[in-house]
């Protein structure tokens, strides 16, 4: 029966994963963080730089949101990151996102993984 559970419950979280269309706000602070771009974007807001409140094309956000400056400076990275969650999340979040992209589904998938090792742990 505990089999069938943890089936159901990977099963459930693929779906997730497949069908999520946006990001929720804990999740985009997280790529906001593991990204190493906080001081960039408080430059941008305090100084009112573009891209900020101008037209401008998606590649100029798209350097800001989805581009990982420092790549590995894990002690800059916990230096920036403003949250109630553990410096060791951000620090393996930070290192998938390197590797396989920075994406919504690869902090799913990430989180699924860390799931099925904590249920492992506990049985």
């Amino acid at each position: 029966m505990l089999i069938a559970i943890i089936a159901g419950s990977v099963v459930l979280r693929l779906i997730g994963i497949y069908d999520k269309e946006c990001l929720s706000y804990d999740e985009s602070n997280s790529f906001r963080y593991v990204n190493i771009n906080n001081a960039l974007v408080k430059d941008i807001i305090k100084n009112n730089k573009k891209p900020l409140d101008t037209v401008a094309e998606a590649r100029e956000w798209f350097r800001i949101i989805y581009e990982i400056k420092d790549p590995l400076n894990y002690p800059r990275l916990i230096k920036e990151y403003r949250d109630n969650i553990g410096p060791l999340y951000y620090c393996i979040l930070h290192t998938a996102f390197y590797f396989f992209g920075l994406n919504s589904r690869t902090g799913l998938f990430l989180n699924l993984l860390i799931y099925l090792f904590i249920l492992y742990m506990f049985y």
